[in-house]
């Protein structure tokens, strides 16, 4: 099913134009795998094969309807997908909920029912009609979180996302995209699988800064004295990080989302961002009130949820979300449960809507620590910036800065804390006129060098009665301005 997924999504990313009745058709597909995981699902624990045959049945109606009725595929009637919201909200519902019933089957499998449902704290349903409403959205969020927080899981999203990003490997322009795609995914492997589940003890884990604590408070343990040092270590680390290479250390190499987010299929629908009603009210670098709004409340709810959590280590107090420590399951909520909600909803969001929307408290932390750094863009020639009738960078930008080319041209560069180093921006300009500046740079200007690539060879084109400079060699303006 992984396998179908990827191939499924490559077929999307190549193909906007779709025939009406075949792009229902795999709504339907995938809908029906969705039951049937779920099915699966259900089966392992309860025994019972009901949904799951249903599922079985369902698929071969579809697949000899198709067969049967194939003219609804040779039909004249198309439509770009990307400019259907709900049906791609569509595709990727069902396809999540594949995924994540698909993860849940591998865990029941691997660690055995008994022993998975035994590791989920769940609360009794008793009391009250509030208690048991509590105790039943409660259970829902940490049952959620258990199997998108589980390694098998994000195994499984790593091999299906890491495909796509590979793929974009490949029609990449620059070698320092190139590079840092290689890496986020090695970062995804290694950083956020492997040495915290399967090379390093849980019960040690709180004591490692930066690996141990990788989305910050939460992430490990509750706040005690005891991680202290681990605790102060990560935000120490990863401030430094954000502030020698930008918040991209984090928000394009280190967390997971980028391998969510970049791959080629999901990378294409940031038009989302500038078409979605709500995209359009996150778009450019100002803070928008949502943005506002939601950083305060996220950053009140996870401060106020660590001061609960340390008085309750010291003995202080003792307060627990149905017993599960306040700083954990707040981490659960945001991280495991909200970020998937939101990603989900890319075609009403945009594409980073852990981002736009401010409801990463750690990626807010690194993206304020990287305005003091030394990360920005910068361009080579202002002019050319100027006299650019596409702004190919503005469209290229998964966060959708569309203010970028207003900055090039009065200032030369720009900063923004929401900037998140893709570099989707850089490849996509049809003159070669952007680069990043980091503490790279820095030092080699202070070594009295050059810290600015060289200026690529260019050659005058005439586009719309307008004399416009072009990179020699490289891409037709004319194919740019198709959009």
């Amino acid at each position: 099913m992984t396998v179908l997924f990827i191939l499924l999504f490559d077929y999307l990313y190549r193909n906007n134009i779709l025939n009406i009745g075949f792009s229902k058709y795999i709504v339907a597909l995938v809908g029906i795998y969705g039951v049937m995981m779920g099915g699966l699902f259900t089966w392992e624990i309860t025994g019972d094969t009901v949904i799951f045959s249903v599922a079985i049945l369902s698929e071969m109606y579809l697949y000899f309807g198709m067969i049967i009725r194939d003219e609804r595929f040779t039909g004249k009637g198309s439509t770009r997908w990307l400019l259907q919201p709900w049906w791609a909200f569509g595709i990727i519902l069902t396809t999540f909920v594949s995924e994540f019933f698909m993860g849940g089957v591998l865990d029941l499998e691997i660690q055995g029912v008994n022993n998975f449902l035994s590791s989920v704290n769940f609360e009794p349903l008793v009391g009250g009609i509030l208690g048991k409403l509590s105790a039943l959205i409660y259970n829902f969020i940490i049952g959620f979180s258990a199997i998108t927080s589980s390694p098998w899981f994000l195994i499984m999203m790593g091999l299906e996302m890491g495909t796509l990003v590979a793929l974009k490997v490949r029609v990449a322009r620059e070698f320092e995209t190139k590079l840092r795609l290689v890496l986020l995914m090695l970062a995804y492997a290694v950083y956020s699988v492997l040495l915290p589940y399967f090379l390093i003890p849980a019960s040690q884990l709180p004591l490692i800064p930066w690996v141990g604590w990788s989305m910050g408070v939460g992430t490990a343990a509750a706040v005690a004295p005891v991680f202290f040092i681990g605790i102060a270590g990560t935000y120490l680390v990863s401030g430094t990080l954000s502030f020698l290479f930008g918040a991209r250390q984090l928000c394009s190499v280190m967390c997971t989302a980028p391998l969510m987010y970049q791959g080629t299929f999901y990378d294409s629908m940031k038009t989302f961002n500038r078409t979605s009603r709500l995209g359009r009210k996150l778009l450019t670098s100002r803070m928008s009130q949502i943005y506002k709004v939601t950083l305060l409340l996220v950053w009140a709810s996870v401060i106020s949820t660590s001061v609960l959590s340390y008085l309750n280590s010291v003995g202080i107090v003792k307060f627990t979300f149905f017993g599960t420590d306040t700083s954990q399951f707040m981490y659960s909520f945001y991280f495991n449960f909200l970020w998937y909600v939101i990603f989900i909803s890319i075609p009403f969001i945009g594409t980073y809507g852990c981002v736009t929307t401010g409801m990463c408290h750690w990626g807010t932390f690194n993206q304020f620590v990287s305005r003091f750094g030394f990360f920005r863009l910068k361009v080579l020639d202002r002019e050319v910036c100027k006299r650019c009738p596409t702004k190919d960078c503005a469209k290229a930008c998964p966060v959708g800065l569309t203010d970028m080319p207003g900055h090039f041209i009065a200032k030369g560069e720009f900063k923004s804390s929401k900037c998140c180093g893709v570099g989707d921006c850089i490849s996509a300009c049809p003159y070669r006129n952007m680069y990043i500046y980091d503490e790279r740079h820095w030092i080699r200007e202070k070594l009295g060098k050059t810290s600015s690539p060289k200026m690529p060879q260019l050659q005058t084109v005439a586009v719309a009665n307008r004399q416009i400079p072009s990179v020699e060699g490289g891409k037709q303006l004319n194919a740019k301005l198709e959009d």
